[in-house]
């Protein structure tokens, strides 16, 4: 009797499987200094999920099937530029192939073109953690609380605690230099650059907080992000400067 073993190639699910078993764990490293996490960055992402899905003859073809600019009035200054594009992103190995509808979203003061590079950029990237199920090192801070804390809080009470406020995170913006100088309190009169650092990173901390909270509506969102922003940029250059 002869014993025979048919060998089968592995399917494009099981390359990708093998794929995500390749790539390990990725460690963070990009810091958002105004909340104090760390995220994985896109060129992180698309460098190393790329490299090791295409070690296993997988390719990643997107494409965009569909384009929104929509311009955002601001009282007194440009207009808000948003994208928000339809993508399709193919997944095939030359035998098999999987098709996946995908969005994307960017925003930009200056140019339209810039909001969607954001948009293709940051879509391509979150399809790129999805399909490898990358989920540490997420620009959205979901995992600032750790096992330890919500464990001894399970313990110390049988009652199931109250659902926190959603997090609600910034915008994502885009500022350069003008935008910063022109930046100022709600009074109308003092700008942020001649504010002390400490106040300035109190009024920060204070947004931040009712941001977190769910304070804040969309609109609102838009203008506290930008605010957010610029208060970030000034405090890292004082930093630099050793101010």
């Amino acid at each position: 009797m002869t014993n025979e073993t048919t060998t089968t190639a592995p399917n494009l699910a099981q390359k990708i499987a093998a794929a995500r078993n390749k790539l390990g764990s990725l460690k963070a490293d990009k810091t958002n200094k105004d909340q104090n996490y760390q995220y994985i960055s896109a060129d992180k992402m698309l460098e190393r999920g790329g490299d090791v899905l295409a070690e296993f003859g997988i390719a990643i073809i997107p494409s965009v099937t569909e384009t929104v600019i929509t311009p955002v009035d601001r009282q007194g200054k440009s207009p808000r530029l948003d994208a928000q594009l339809k993508m399709s992103f193919r997944v095939t190995d030359g035998l098999t192939e999987y098709l996946a509808e995908w969005v994307g979203c960017g925003s930009d003061y200056v140019t339209s073109d810039k909001a969607v590079y954001k948009a293709i950029t940051s879509g391509h990237k979150y399809f790129l953690m999805k399909l490898l199920n990358v989920g540490v090192g997420n620009e959205d801070g979901e995992h600032e609380n750790g096992d330890k804390e919500s464990g001894a809080k399970s313990a110390a009470t049988k009652q199931e605690p109250a659902p926190a406020p959603a997090k609600v995170e910034p915008v994502a913006v885009t500022i350069n230099q003008a935008i910063i100088d022109a930046e100022m309190s709600s009074d109308g009169v003092t700008l942020y650059t001649s504010i002390p650092t400490p106040k300035l990173a109190n009024m920060g901390n204070a947004m931040l907080k009712k941001l977190n909270a769910g304070e804040y509506t969309a609109d609102e969102l838009v203008e506290k992000s930008r605010k957010l922003a610029v208060i970030d940029a000034i405090l890292i250059k004082r930093q630099e400067a050793g101010q």
